[in-house]
């Protein structure tokens, strides 16, 4: 399982939000917001402790080809948490694509942010 770390912080002009995205495989995104994970891996995004987000929303692929290229399903939230979980594809090609992150912040502002994923195939 591949986690990846959510928190927000205010953009530089100061009238929005930027989000930055960290995983268990050690990548710090803080504005590209690529992952990189492995084919057939689960996903599980979390808020950091200190993360300025009240709620992740709704996590889902941009372009429906027909549920994504990436994702078996669309990421769904876990009853018990705040966090949201998936399965990635399994695939023997590099496979890219985008989706979106619609979180609360802590002041209450809606936000929409478009990271991408790159699914890569198992190392043999």
């Amino acid at each position: 399982m591949v986690t990846i770390y959510l928190k927000a912080i205010k953009n530089a002009a100061g009238n929005g939000y930027d989000l930055i995205m960290s995983d268990t495989n050690s990548q710090a995104n803080a504005r590209d917001h690529k992952i990189i994970v492995e084919s057939g891996s689960t996903l599980e995004w979390e808020l950091e402790n200190d993360s300025m987000i009240q709620d992740i929303v709704r996590i889902y692929v941009k372009v429906i080809k027909p549920k994504g290229k990436v994702f078996k399903t669309e990421p769904r939230k876990d009853s018990s948490s705040k966090k949201f979980l998936v399965e990635v594809v399994e695939t023997d090609i590099e496979l890219d694509d985008k989706y979106i992150i619609r979180f609360i912040a802590e002041d209450g502002t809606k936000v929409k942010i478009d990271p991408y994923i790159r699914v890569v195939p198992p190392h043999p």
